[in-house]
């Protein structure tokens, strides 16, 4: 007892004469202090080494013995652990640094505050010196109370010396041996493991955007700034592998964007389908008030190498990416993940939730089609009963008047690629042919004008052709789009699907050039067969192992057409906007929608949703 307050006195009197400049300049050199901690470890290597008793006991001690030391080091990390939770401004590896001292403060106080800071040293020594008073004071209380080994175990390391006394006239000298083992123990512990545990408060401590650069496959870090509703962005390139099967064949850089508010918060993972389009905030990251990441598509713009090994471009490499992307931000981002994405990025959702299902706690894709055929005919049948009659009349009688006009609209078409430097590969005529098909799936998709806005038989061919261009939009076509957007091509005619034409109530106008189809986005020289089978297996994942997933559609957007049905064995929920397209968000929703999807995530995810579209 009298020991313990010479150590607190002999603190506080550090204090006074540190504050009143009574100590000379060289002893406050932190150089010092590091020789002194290396005084003091090579001194606990004595004293363990030399302790010739330590050794027998060992020798001597049964082997469920050991129980005891492990099981008080998981017990006390724990609930030091789940006193962090209680208190802010300490993390849950600062306390558990802290509560691994385990009553030697000489060591843990002076190892904490030189690895660490002299704020949580000085914790560390107050904690542990009070453990050790605690024990002296309170060991009779302890005993009776949980039993003679209570005193050994709140003595921590002390029990070996300071404590030991008390502990065998209180417990009796059968327990002196236990105190021993258990000291020894623990002494060994707190030896070879608090400094890890130092270490990791350290990295926890450092600036975000240097934590960020020491992740595991990061190669480089930049902050930016993108949108006001984050503290901090950055922009992060990941190295993967061309094919994580075999990673000697080479690598690429992946773009990520981190947007951070705070580490405490949930994260939203975008998994985009297509290139980052602009790292601002999406609309799910609002909701539950999120960071948010957003992990670009393999071999899309800046994810892409020099030459593209198509072949290596598959739904399991890309899930593979994001797999490791996440995993690696989940050392600092430990909160609850959901994964979301919209459109192909809504597929990559369910494709990555397939792979790797434990990576997130839940999932919210928007519009993503489950495709089981490279032209899936679901979207046919959509397409010919959507809308009333006379909606499908005037969009079928407007793609006929533009087949009548063809020879008025080329010209129009030639000089409008003039003045924007167009490009199609596929010529002028079929460019054309292409856009006047696509009209009804575009008509549909976006939903942009009222089927009474379409021209008739009086417009003129100006009025025809801006109308056409504003609903297919000719850049679809367009050879850089056709190369920029080449690998969702790649994807949909070998593994995702996507949707044709129906050429044959056109036949008449289109002749020996009936069988238009997307073939020619397909890179120059490949022949890739449509790998069915995919599709079926990710539905019957969906279908019975996935849990914690939302799917949210349009009902006038023929990707709709191919949506995910959920079976009923599982708690995936799907929910339809009835006159909602391709641009349905949650916001869209009546208010008791909304309600019942924020109620799944705070379930799934458990955490507490303030919907921030009341006044809709």
């Amino acid at each position: 007892m009298k020991d313990s307050l010479l150590i607190v006195l002999f603190f506080v009197l550090g204090l006074l004469a540190s504050y009143f400049n009574f100590i000379p300049d060289i002893l406050l050199q932190k150089d010092l202090s590091t020789y002194i901690l290396y005084l003091l470890m090579f001194v606990v290597g004595i004293g363990i080494g030399g302790d010739k008793n330590a050794f027998n006991v060992l020798r001597k001690v049964n082997l469920k013995i050991l129980l005891v030391p492990i099981t008080v080091i998981i017990g006390t990390l724990g609930a030091v652990i789940i006193f962090s939770w209680f208190v802010p401004d300490l993390t849950m590896q600062e306390s558990a640094a802290v509560g691994a001292g385990f009553g030697y403060y000489s060591l843990s106080s002076l190892l904490i505050s030189e690895m660490h800071s002299e704020t949580l040293g000085t914790i560390a020594l107050l904690a542990n010196v009070m453990r050790e008073i605690i024990t002296l004071i309170f060991a009779p209380a302890l005993a009776w109370a949980f039993g003679k080994l209570a005193p050994v175990v709140s003595g921590g390391a002390t029990a070996m010396d300071t404590t030991l006394p008390i502990i065998t006239k209180v417990s009796g000298t059968d327990y002196g041996l236990l105190a021993l083992f258990f000291a020894i123990m623990v002494k060994l512990f707190i030896a070879l493991c608090l400094t890890l545990l130092i270490n990791s408060c350290s990295f926890i401590n450092k600036p975000l955007i240097e934590r960020l650069k020491e992740l595991p496959g990061v190669v480089s870090v930049e902050e930016i700034k993108l949108d006001s509703n984050f503290v901090q962005q950055f922009e992060l390139y990941f190295e993967q592998p061309l094919d994580h099967n075999n990673p000697m064949l080479g690598h690429f850089n992946q773009r990520v964007i981190v947007s951070n508010i705070a580490l405490n918060k949930p994260v939203v993972a975008v998994l985009e389908g297509y290139h980052i389009w602009n790292g601002k905030r999406e609309e799910l990251t609002q909701i539950i008030n999120a960071n948010q990441v957003n992990i670009e598509h393999r071999f899309f713009k800046d994810s892409k190498p020099d030459s593209i090994p198509w072949e290596k471009l598959t739904i399991w490499q890309a899930a593979t990416d994001q797999h490791l992307i996440i995993n690696s931000l989940q050392q600092i981002y430990n909160q609850p993940w959901v994964s979301t994405g919209i459109s192909k990025g809504g597929q990559t959702t369910m494709y990555h939730r397939y792979f790797y299902p434990a990576d997130v706690s839940a999932s919210v894709a928007y519009v993503a089609p489950l495709n089981f055929a490279r032209e899936d005919t679901r979207i046919y049948d959509f397409l010919n009963s959507v809308g009333s009659d006379e909606d499908r009349k005037r969009i079928y009688d407007f793609q006929c008047l533009c087949f009548e006009n063809f020879e008025m609209l080329l010209p129009l078409l030639k000089q409008k690629s003039i003045e924007n430097s167009w490009q199609f590969d596929l010529g002028f005529e079929k460019t054309l042919q292409y856009s006047i098909l696509e009209y009804n799936f575009a008509f549909w998709q976006w939903g942009r004008f009222a089927s009474d806005e379409i021209p008739g038989k009086e417009a003129t061919y100006e009025n025809l052709f801006n109308h056409l261009n504003a609903v297919s939009g000719f850049t679809f076509f367009e050879a850089r789009d056709v190369e920029q957007n080449r690998p969702f091509f790649w994807a949909a005619l070998t593994e995702i699907g996507m949707y044709g034409y129906q050429t044959e109530p056109f036949k008449e106008y289109l002749g020996q050039s009936a069988d238009l189809n997307f073939e020619f986005t397909l890179p120059e020289g490949t022949t890739p067969e449509f790998q069915a089978n995919k599709m079926q297996e990710v539905k019957n994942f969906l279908d019975t192992e996935a849990k914690n997933m939302f799917f949210i559609f349009g009902g006038l957007d023929p990707w709709g057409a191919t949506s995910y049905n959920p079976s009923g064995k599982n708690n995936l929920v799907r929910m339809i906007l009835p006159n909602g397209h391709h641009g349905t968000r949650i916001k869209d929703f009546p208010k008791n929608d909304r309600e019942y999807l924020y109620a799944l995530l705070e379930e799934w995810m458990q955490i507490k949703i303030n919907d921030p579209f009341k006044e809709n």
